[in-house]
């Protein structure tokens, strides 16, 4: 491993010292070493240069680092707050953003949940029905304790499962019931909806509900499953497997009625777009304290008019405007008056801090208003990707300043700054026990978190980022060479042993391309083994590269052969087709190579009834690859060849 060295610790007397030395054993003739001699004066300019080199090299900072971490291909996490779920009850509705408390810190909803008083009175796997006998608020069944709840069948399948509940569901109701799910069999882990295993259907009754949400993955993690129910009422909820299959059964360990995912955070602004309005009346039932006409230019250049003539009474915004599109800043109570951050006069790397602490970095919204018209700022990371034109800034995590560019990269700004977007979160000071959300807001709702919060975390630093990039680079499942993508692949568990090529992309930087040959009955792509493929290899490559599969082409090899046979047979030329053919079927062909005549003369000649091969002629379309001057045949990368036009003469 390499070491750390302190650059700077020679001073120029140190260097011109050494260098002094250095010149004697060069040039023992030369004796005149005093400071009037030119050689002298050339060494102290370099010693003074050498010096000048070492100390910037050695004065790395922040900033440096960021850079090398991004040349990785890698940053610091942001910061992050705290998940839990809450179980919601009382009656009636709690809106998307429903606020609770855990003594003084806030969660919010992240749906609309119903909150109607409700529990499970029994579980259904197949035929057979597990009683609850009391609530379930744990990650476990209590009830449960010596059974295994299968809710699919242990080995069969596609049964229904039922979930009876204490009252009824009213009909076209959001509800969301929480899994406990582990998998009968250890399973990579499920990261994203297009990973799903199996797609789940759910019906109320005979009615079949809408999945708007659905975490547990097709019952593969925990998680809630959020729907509408049907259109009638029913005590009765039935999940079956629409599409798809398991790799291992899935076992429910617990289940939670009313449930809804919570974030540790505030919202204290928030920003509501609405196109395509009619009659200047604007269908919503927030709020807004500001309210902006925005002009025909798209994106976030666009130009917004402040509209102060509009009605808004709870179900509508009412406002007198022929415009189209508009954007509403809706703000809780307080924050209204401390949007406008202060003024900006056009200074290069101009900074201003919100009075407000702990805000969420991802959730930052700026405007400028600049002589009476207001422009939305793009938030960037760095502005390394900015010009002058840029109206953009990036939010500095350590200060908790919002910064500008410095007129080369990124604009000044000039005019009066609003935060219009902004949510605050405690991070890591959000992760709280189990049952520590316990309140109830103004319209009579409770809510308690069955699950401990988790997830809040500070930004990452600089070290801690450099820490997680080593223990990637020093993984034993980190994939370096192309020859580590293709092992990997050979080793999928389910991976045929077929072709398989990996290349770099010559379109993408720092893109691994993986094509390979995995078809059922050469018609449909296995959905499942690349759903498999993708679990092995993503998580494995190297930090900042990108992983594509490539859709295969077959590229059919042309064949003019001629050759002298052992025996005579009246089939002779179909033998010699089949000795070809067999080439293109053997492991000598993969994907881009180069089919060398010599090679595949050879390789002709190993079969018992040929005798020579006199010439050979390939040949391949434009589109597949292209024939060199000496006679191979050079594929392109995503191509795998096979047999096409085979004309074979045979002499005896």
């Amino acid at each position: 491993m390499l070491q750390s060295e302190d650059l700077s610790r020679d001073s120029f007397e140190d260097i011109l010292k050494t260098a002094t030395a250095e010149a004697v054993k060069l040039s023992p003739d030369w004796t005149d070493h005093n400071p009037s001699d030119p050689g002298i004066t050339i060494l102290e300019l370099m010693s003074w240069l050498s010096e000048v080199q070492r100390y910037h090299l050695n004065s790395v900072n922040g900033r440096h680092f960021s850079r090398y971490l991004k040349l990785l291909g890698c940053e610091p996490l942001p910061s992050a707050p705290a998940k839990t779920y809450l179980r919601l009850s009382g009656g009636g509705f709690a809106p998307q953003g429903s606020v609770f408390y855990a003594d003084n810190i806030p969660f919010e909803t992240k749906y609309g949940c119903s909150a109607a008083d409700n529990e499970i009175l029994s579980l259904g796997t197949g035929e057979r029905i597990v009683a609850n006998r009391e609530d379930i608020l744990s990650d476990s069944l209590r009830s449960f304790a010596n059974t295994l709840v299968f809710p699919f069948g242990e080995s069969l399948p596609y049964t229904k499962f039922r979930v009876r509940l204490k009252n009824p569901l009213p009909a076209k109701s959001v509800v969301g019931i929480y899994f406990g799910i582990r998998l009968s069999e250890p399973c990579t882990e499920i990261t994203n909806s297009g990973d799903c295993i199996a797609s789940i259907g759910v019906f109320t009754g005979n009615f079949p509900a809408k999945v708007l949400i659905d975490e547990t993955m097709g019952f593969t993690k925990s998680g809630v499953i959020m729907f509408r129910t049907g259109d009638a009422a029913a005590d009765e909820l039935v999940f079956s497997v629409q599409s798809g299959e398991f790799a291992a059964m899935p076992v429910v360990t617990a289940a939670v009625i009313n449930a809804v995912p919570a974030v540790q955070k505030r919202t204290l602004s928030r920003i509501l777009r609405f196109d395509n309005v009619e009659n200047g009346v604007i269908r919503t039932p927030v709020k807004p304290a500001f309210l902006f006409a925005l002009s025909d230019e798209d994106g976030d250049e666009s130009e917004r008019t402040l509209l102060e003539d509009f009605t808004a009474d709870g179900k509508m915004i009412t406002v007198n405007s022929t415009a189209r599109r508009f954007e509403a800043v809706v703000c809780s109570e307080g924050f209204e008056e401390r949007c406008c951050l202060g003024e900006a006069r056009g200074v290069c790397n101009f900074r201003i801090k919100p009075e407000i602490g702990n805000i969420l970095e991802n959730s930052v919204s700026v405007y400028v208003c600049e002589d009476g018209v207001f422009r939305r700022w793009v938030q960037l990371g760095d502005f390394d990707s900015a010009n002058k034109y840029s109206r953009c800034f990036v939010y500095d995590n350590e200060t908790e300043e919002i910064v500008f560019g410095n007129g080369e990269k990124g604009m000044p700004p000039e005019g009066k700054i609003y935060l219009f977007g902004c949510v605050v979160s405690l991070k890591n000071g959000g992760n709280v026990k189990a049952g520590a959300v316990s309140s109830t807001n103004e319209n009579g709702i409770s809510a308690v978190n069955i699950l401990p919060s988790e997830g809040g975390a500070k930004r990452q630093s600089i070290d801690e980022c450099f820490d997680s990039v080593r223990a990637a680079v020093n993984s034993p499942r980190c994939l370096v060479t192309l020859d580590d993508y293709e092992n990997a692949v050979r080793t999928t568990p389910g991976m045929p042993h077929k072709h398989i090529r990996a290349y770099l992309s010559e379109l993408k930087e720092n893109c691994v391309c993986i094509a390979l040959e995995n078809f059922i009955g050469n018609s449909a792509p296995n959905s499942g083994l690349m759903r498999n493929l993708k679990r092995r290899i993503l998580p494995a490559a190297q930090l900042g590269t990108k992983v594509e599969f490539p859709a295969v082409r077959y590229a059919p090899v042309n064949v003019y052969i001629k050759l002298n046979t052992n025996i005579y047979s009246a089939n002779s030329k179909e033998l010699a087709e089949k000795a070809v053919r067999s080439f293109f079927d053997s492991d000598r062909v993969n994907f881009g190579v180069t089919i060398s005549v010599n090679e595949f003369s050879r390789y002709v000649c190993e079969s018992p009834w040929v005798s020579a091969v006199l010439s050979v002629d390939l040949s391949v379309s434009a589109s597949d690859g292209e024939r060199l001057p000496s006679g191979d045949v050079r594929l392109k990368n995503v191509c795998l060849p096979t047999a096409g036009k085979i004309s074979a003469v045979v002499e005896h």
